[in-house]
């Protein structure tokens, strides 16, 4: 996916520090900040890391002592240094396959540019064919779809709705992951010893024509030459499959507790009535 930057967009460059400019040369998963889906988390790490005016990361944490013992894994990274015009953090997915960027956030603004600027920037990064059914006034609404290898979706809008009930994380640990990270260490609201369920919705094959998709959602909001541009990348199929992988895990503790309690059950003596 080659494309041409015009004059107008390299120097929108100077105007926009740091954010969604940098074109794709070829297909990729997109990016935001050189991060995109499916990167492993300790290359996502160092990312963040030098955006951080201290080159620090803040880490959300999760305790899963049932798969980790004493060390806590790491759900997502932000930078430590809070900047309320740059917001930007990194969703992870979570042990016990290997820990990958699944969603990426990005908010910048207010800035001081015209809204044709901010629109610019998006195309620039993401391409002209972008998906949006409402009158950009003083809030414009964009979506692209791509598949996991960086091919831009054809997919006509009867299947977009479809697909768009599966573009929700899984939470087989039952405490919040999306939107950053927390403060303090998060805890499992889900007791070990129960069995979980792939709602079917989340099922490979309910739908199959939703799976490996990239979404790429981008809000431009503000009027005259004020606007803030948020855009979101995420790969909830990726998070979705692991998140079936610690459910599994999950359930075969479960399955192991209810063996060891029907064979207690089994040889316990009935008392006489």
């Amino acid at each position: 996916m080659n494309r041409a930057i015009p004059i107008a967009c390299r120097r929108l460059t100077c105007m926009l520090p740091g954010i969604l400019l940098a074109p794709l040369a070829q297909a990729a998963p997109p990016d935001v900040l050189g991060i995109t889906p499916g990167m492993p988390a300790a290359a996502a790490y160092e990312v963040v890391k030098a955006q951080d005016v201290g080159h620090r990361v803040k880490v959300g944490q999760f305790r899963i002592p049932e798969l980790l013992g004493d060390k806590p894994a790491v759900y997502a990274l932000t930078t430590d240094t809070r900047d309320p015009a740059n917001v930007f953090y990194v969703n992870l997915t979570l042990p016990p396959d290997a820990q990958r960027v699944w969603q990426v956030y990005h908010q910048v603004g207010p800035l001081h540019i015209t809204k044709d600027q901010a629109l610019a920037s998006l195309v620039n990064k993401y391409g002209a064919k972008y998906r949006s059914r409402l009158p950009f006034t003083t809030v414009g609404t964009f979506r692209w779809i791509f598949d996991e290898q960086g091919n831009l979706s054809d997919m006509p809008f009867s299947q977009e709705g479809t697909c768009q009930q599966t573009a929700n994380p899984i939470n087989p640990l039952g405490t919040p992951i999306a939107g950053g990270p927390a403060d303090g260490l998060q805890q499992s609201a889900q007791p070990d010893v129960q069995m979980r369920t792939v709602p079917h919705v989340y099922d490979p094959a309910a739908f199959p024509q939703c799976q490996h998709l990239v979404w790429v959602d981008a809000q431009i909001q503000g009027n005259d030459l004020t606007w803030t541009i948020t855009v979101t990348v995420s790969d909830f199929d990726l998070e979705h499959r692991s998140a079936i992988t610690l459910m599994n895990f999950f359930n075969d503790l479960a399955g192991k507790k209810r063996s060891q309690d029907v064979n207690q059950a089994e040889h316990t003596q009935v008392p006489k009535l």
